[in-house]
């Protein structure tokens, strides 16, 4: 298959790697401004990937910042960016599509509603489908550059097209890539499966003081300790988990509202194989999902770093904010969402109800229940 992968990041450098040695043609695509992203994968034609998952190089069709060049004569766009970047990369995306083209957002944190609504406002109109997974595909770090390290890949990917009524056609295309693939109800389902907005806004913000003594975010890095922090096996103590428990039962009120599976995170960390007990089933409780071998064993991640790791500024404002306002929309009440978007805004001087992605944003405020669920299976008719 010809794909286009858009970013630059660990999930960029991982699909585009893995997919590349699975024997497809791939191209590589980065904004202009964030060039230095793929230097090392341009000089190098291609990328070193290795972990539990796949090892070897992998060279590459194209490594480009130049948009039309990346996705021309392409079958499938599949941008693997932080939801922070979706929309500048729908919009330089958006003029150069293709009539029958693909466009999957992996992962998609409802950012398929934006591209569907950027695309029906702008003057391109084009027959493009666009489709999105509930999580990145992998577990993965950059190493280096260049050179990315794959430990996970997600066993269960659910995903749905924008409308759902695409779904079976992409879905079968996507499966070419990725046979674990499922099919979800429409893409708000995807969207609330994805765990992310669950721990790590909870793990940073109620670590806030333990990452900046560790890494010296203070004046003078007078306190850097020289030491490192890891989120779930030091940060998820027992009192932290309960407000992430907290957090699990507004998100699934919002999903019960709109009809959407009710799958509690312990069961979704069970079922993306990050928290799995030795004898092959879920935990018994959140707290013990957060201490698996994935999660705090020998190649546990370090970090987050910093406050202004996309655990917040990617997961407040394009996963909490987006949910707490489509709770609101509903008039379902998430009074721990809003607590920690409301902190999370005083930690970095930031407003995050005003940069996030609110249902007011995607345009479906104005809709009942019932005409959101039809929008989500049918688009604007």
């Amino acid at each position: 298959m010809r794909i286009a992968i858009l970013g630059g990041g660990n999930g960029a450098h991982a699909c585009a790697a893995h997919l590349a040695l699975k024997g497809h043609q791939v191209n590589m695509f980065e904004l202009p401004q964030f060039e230095s992203n793929i230097e090392a994968v341009i000089e190098r034609g291609g990328i070193e990937i290795s972990g539990s998952v796949i090892s070897g190089f992998a060279k590459l069709n194209k490594v480009t910042t130049n948009i039309a060049e990346a996705i021309d004569d392409v079958e499938l766009i599949m941008q693997v960016v932080p939801a922070f970047g979706h929309r500048k990369f729908a919009e330089t995306c958006i003029p150069y599509l293709k009539d029958g083209q693909y466009v999957v957002l992996n992962p998609g944190n409802g950012s398929s509603l934006e591209w569907y609504k950027i695309l029906k406002d702008s003057a391109v109109k084009k027959d493009v489908k666009i489709a999105e997974t509930h999580s990145l595909t992998y577990a993965c770090r950059l190493q280096n550059p260049g050179h990315v390290q794959v430990n996970h890949a997600c066993p269960k990917v659910w995903f749905a097209a924008m409308p759902s009524k695409d779904t079976s056609e992409m879905l079968a295309l996507f499966k070419e890539l990725y046979p674990s693939a499922v099919a979800a109800k429409n893409v708000l389902e995807a969207f609330f499966l994805n765990g992310n907005p669950i721990h790590h806004p909870t793990g940073t913000i109620l670590n806030a003081g333990r990452i900046e003594y560790v890494y010296g975010h203070l004046q003078g890095n007078l306190y850097k300790t020289g030491t490192d922090f890891y989120m779930y096996r030091e940060g998820l103590t027992p009192s932290v988990v309960r407000v992430a428990e907290a957090l699990d039962e507004e998100r699934l009120a919002i999903c019960r509202a709109l009809d959407l599976s009710e799958i509690t995170t312990i069961e979704k960390l069970y079922e993306d194989g990050f928290s799995v007990t030795p004898d092959g089933k879920p935990y018994p409780n959140l707290y013990e999902a957060y201490h698996s071998e994935v999660f705090c064993g020998p190649h546990a991640s370090k970090g987050p770093t910093s406050l202004k790791s996309r655990y917040i500024t990617e997961d407040i404002p394009y996963g909490l904010v987006t949910w707490a306002s489509i709770g609101e929309m509903l008039g379902i009440k998430t009074p721990t969402m809003h607590a920690l978007i409301h902190l999370a805004s005083i930690l970095n001087k930031t407003d995050y109800w005003k940069e996030g992605r609110t249902a007011e944003k995607l345009g479906i405020t104005h809709m009942t229940i019932d005409q959101l669920k039809k929008y989500l299976e049918m688009g604007e008719e």
